[in-house]
């Protein structure tokens, strides 16, 4: 699975259950979670992004220009910018332990932002 599925799956799922885009921070830390899970249940990543650790928590250099393809919409509302799933782009089917470890980051979604950061970091 490439990086731009994973974020397209999760903004894809968070819009589904919210009705509105997700955090760019918090799109990226779903999405680490979901590679350290995979990680976890596979012995295996489950993309081949390069993670660095940046401002004390995981990053991807090429992130923003992940964002600005046309799989993402990016909503501005002043103070934040929320991240839609485009329209024009198939959803991949992940296999079942690719299921497996975006259902469980996805179980975090709704964490209160900072406790997010804290297990991300912790």
């Amino acid at each position: 699975m490439t990086f731009e599925q994973l974020l397209y799956i999760i903004a894809f799922r968070f819009k589904e259950t919210h009705r509105y885009g997700i955090g760019k921070t918090r799109l990226i830390k779903l999405a680490y979670l979901a590679d350290v899970f995979h990680t976890r249940l596979t012995r295996e990543r489950l993309t081949n992004v390069p993670w660095i650790f940046w401002h004390y928590g995981p990053y991807v250099a090429e992130y923003p220009e992940i964002l600005a393809s046309p799989a993402f919409i990016i909503e501005d509302s002043g103070e934040h910018e929320h991240i839609l799933p485009g329209t024009d782009w198939d959803i991949p089917k992940p296999s079942h332990e690719e299921e497996l470890s975006i259902s469980r980051a996805m179980k975090l979604a709704d964490e209160d932002f900072n406790e997010l950061l804290d297990f991300v970091y912790f």
